[in-house]
């Protein structure tokens, strides 16, 4: 990821990294993988309900009244946009990709906490995390 050549190769990486850090073995929806990546960071149920919506926002989201997509991932992979077209100004992006590294840093910290134990073992302290809890 960190040997990305554009700011859309950058921004897909980091969310295949979530995926990857959601879950190693299998292949799973982003719909599985937000609400796991969402109980690192999430501190409260509105933050955890704001998150899902966010992650939404950065994968497959489409406008409520006419159905357009405007999903940043979706736009990308299956529209053949670039990050830059879809979020122009360039201190934006920064913060977009602040904003990727702050999950993937909250998901990451937490296995190396616990990376004295098996992963299946680690597994279950996750599952103990509430949607809403760090």
């Amino acid at each position: 990821m960190l040997e990305a050549n554009n700011p859309t190769s950058f921004f897909i990486q980091a969310l295949s990294l979530l995926e990857f850090l959601a879950d190693p073995n299998e292949y799973r929806k982003f719909e599985e993988v937000k609400k796991i990546i969402a109980r690192y960071v999430a501190r409260n149920a509105a933050d955890y309900d704001a998150l899902l919506n966010r992650f939404r926002e950065l994968t497959s989201k489409q406008e409520e009244t006419t159905g357009r997509q405007i999903g940043y991932r979706t736009l990308m992979v299956h529209m053949g946009k670039r990050l830059e077209d879809i979020v122009p100004d360039v201190e934006q992006r920064k913060c977009l990709f602040l904003e990727l590294d702050k999950y993937i840093r909250a998901v990451m910290d937490h296995m190396i906490d616990h990376s004295e134990i098996g992963f299946d073992d680690y597994l279950e302290i996750r599952e103990a995390l509430q949607p809403f809890k760090k």
